[in-house]
């Protein structure tokens, strides 16, 4: 497709039609006190839900992943129902937890199981246990996925004058950067905080997100 008219409508068209935003979503398992479940990464799964449920840093974590997709709202719906089906088919006794902050972990911090796969990242994961707060390290988050397609940046890298796709990407992320602080005001949340969370450290004020804070990850 050849991207013409003026150039505002074109910026309408690549928003509306140009655009594919992929969405990973993270979330634990909780056991029937709402602690965080110790139990493995759940293997019997239906094969319509394995291909969009991953694995995360800890085995209690599932990650939620979806394709590149144009459409938005279908995007909301696809991983609507991939949440609530994998919520149906975990053990009878577990639930999905939905807050960014950790639930109650229920063991020593030293002996929260840490996911083995993919083997090729677990020095990573040894290394952040070391280096960091494993609670720290439980906080949920989602994940945007965003490019445009090939017509899209070849006429944004002609009228802007981009040299390179990735001068392209590198000045949109710096302007997310700059405008960060505003969409975590808008849409950042943390409706529960267990006090086990914080140990010694306290925050000095009122957050829209403790995982964006000095006490996320």
């Amino acid at each position: 497709m050849v991207l013409q008219l003026n150039y505002q409508t074109t910026l309408n068209e690549i928003i509306n039609r140009h655009i594919a935003i992929g969405v990973e979503v993270e979330k634990h398992r909780v056991s029937p006190d709402q602690t965080l479940s110790l139990k493995p990464f759940p293997e019997n799964l239906s094969a319509e839900l394995r291909p969009y449920v991953k694995r995360e840093f800890c085995t209690s974590q599932l990650e939620f992943a979806l394709p590149h997709s144009t459409d938005p709202e279908l995007n909301v719906k696809l991983i609507g129902a991939v949440i609530k089906g994998t919520a149906q088919q975990l053990a009878p006794e577990e639930q999905i937890w939905h807050y960014s902050c950790p639930p109650q972990i229920p063991c020593p911090l030293a002996e929260v199981p840490i996911s083995q796969v993919p083997e090729e990242s677990n020095e990573y994961r040894r290394q952040s246990v070391l280096k960091h707060d494993v609670r720290r390290l439980l906080n949920n988050g989602t994940h945007i996925n965003f490019s445009f397609s090939q017509e899209a940046i070849a006429y944004l890298m002609r009228e802007l004058h981009f040299a390179t796709r990735d001068d392209l990407y590198l000045q949109i992320a710096q302007y997310f950067m700059i405008n960060r602080w505003l969409l975590t005001y808008l849409f950042g949340a943390t409706p529960f905080a267990g006090q086990d969370y914080f140990d010694q450290h306290h925050l000095c004020g009122s957050v829209r997100s403790i995982r964006s804070s000095s006490l996320g990850f």
